[in-house]
């Protein structure tokens, strides 16, 4: 998601660029569909020496004009091409969405003009709607979606505290909520629904990453932990609130009143640790839900008063 200014800003600079693009597996979701991008190669780094081959067949069917490594990998040199990114490196930025685009600059490309990068597409949002329309969600004033889980337990507040926000949610706001999620997650935030089941739904793994563009284009708010979610949602400019504990928001906020980060102003954090050294995670287990309401209630408000 943090890559795809880069795409935007190559396709405004060419408007007939053919571009290839190589991603993992598991995001290649991300970019499938993107009119900007000619090919798409997957590249699973856990595949052997045989498939790793064929990989590497695939990249050097073609000529390429330009080679932008994003990863500082060596694919810019096992390909035929004129121009690459160089590989020593020295970054003003600290956002890494900026860095991406500090790559464009080092590579001798422009980045100004940067375009909005098509994360869905109108047959996209139909297909979202016809979906919620077969689990009986119709569209109405916009929806508030929370997005209570993330890749990593250190990065996720807790399911309790996600809970009492949403029932006070439930008490002063007209919106549905819509719980997103990943497969694996579906069952874990199941129990949230039922605080209210005529309006809390779990949509977690009922929809395709550019139908999840689509939904949250359409969100009156996106309440999500640091995850791609959240990521998502900044990259489409929607209400926000993010709730940040190990991890540094410095390193991924946003300007604008319509995202609020949330978190917990205790001296270990952020630590950008993989796991906490504490016996308990004060950064999460200290964040009152009372805090969490309150930036999402001031975002609702001001949207409010901006619409009228």
């Amino acid at each position: 998601i943090l890559t795809t200014p880069v795409i935007s800003a190559l396709s405004s600079q060419f408007p007939y660029l053919r571009l290839t693009v190589v991603v993992g597996s598991r995001a290649k979701g991300v970019l499938e569909g993107s009119r900007l991008i000619h090919r798409l190669v997957i590249y699973d780094k856990e595949a052997g020496l045989v498939r790793k081959f064929k990989f590497l067949s695939e990249l050097r069917r073609e000529r390429y004009d330009c080679v932008v490594d994003l990863k500082n990998s060596a694919v810019p040199f096992l390909v035929s091409t004129r121009k690459r990114s160089p590989v020593i490196r020295f970054f003003k930025e600290t956002m890494p969405r900026q860095r991406y685009l500090e790559v464009l600059k080092m590579t001798g490309l422009e980045t100004s003009g940067e375009s909005h990068f098509d994360f869905f597409s109108e047959t996209d949002e139909a297909s979202l709607l016809e979906k919620l329309k077969a689990n009986g969600i119709f569209a109405g004033q916009g929806w508030i979606l929370v997005a209570p889980l993330a890749a990593s337990e250190l990065k996720t507040w807790r399911l309790s505290g996600f809970a009492e926000v949403i029932q006070k949610l439930l008490q002063e706001r007209q919106e549905d909520i819509l719980l997103l999620g990943a497969k694996r997650e579906r069952p874990l935030v199941e129990p949230l629904v039922r605080l209210n089941p005529s309006r809390v739904y779990n949509v977690a793994d009922q929809i395709t990453f550019r139908e999840l563009a689509a939904l949250i284009s359409r969100s009156a708010l996106l309440l999500s932990n640091d995850s791609s979610p959240m990521h998502l949602g900044c990259e489409l400019k929607a209400p926000v609130v993010a709730i940040f504990g190990p991890t540094n928001a410095e390193h991924f906020k946003r300007e604008g009143n319509l995202f609020k980060v949330v978190r917990e102003p205790v001296p270990c954090s952020p630590c950008e640790k993989p796991v906490c050294r504490f016996d308990r995670q004060a950064c999460f287990e200290d964040l009152s839900p009372e805090k969490v309401f309150k930036a999402c209630k001031d975002i609702l408000d001001l949207k409010a008063v901006v619409s009228s």
